[in-house]
């Protein structure tokens, strides 16, 4: 993987901008801290976020958050003005998770604006296009 900035980025298959894989850009490193038995304390964030991306057939992208507390994987599907998307994500999420989802879409905007801007840098693209 490179990091471009504070960010890692990691390519899930070479090439993939040609044909298929997808890209993760987050956080560096997410640290655990551990008690003298092994049982986890604590953690150096409350809240890791990843962008995920492939290429849709046709043209354009997906993209996805995963929101990661420790204890809880959130994987949040995206539209391109950084909501939740519920066309990609089907009816089956049970109402709360549905609004749990939002809440961390819109407490963490910033950052995740932040993340699609790394991916534009980089690749000149737009990965929610």
């Amino acid at each position: 993987g490179l990091t471009y900035g504070e960010h890692a980025v990691v390519l899930k298959k070479p090439g993939f901008l040609g044909d298929g894989g997808f890209v993760h850009i987050g956080e560096k490193e997410m640290v655990f801290f551990l008690d003298e038995d092994g049982k986890q304390t604590g953690q150096n964030k409350d809240l890791y976020i990843d962008l995920f991306f492939y290429p849709k057939f046709g043209g354009g992208y997906e993209g996805a958050i995963m929101f990661d507390d420790g204890h809880t994987l959130w994987w949040v599907w995206l539209t391109s003005d950084l909501t939740y998307n519920y066309e990609l994500s089907g009816d089956n999420c049970p109402a709360e998770e549905i609004a749990a989802k939002e809440q961390l879409l819109a407490e963490n905007r910033e950052e995740i604006a932040e993340l699609v801007n790394v991916a534009k840098e980089i690749w000149g693209i737009d990965p929610l296009k």
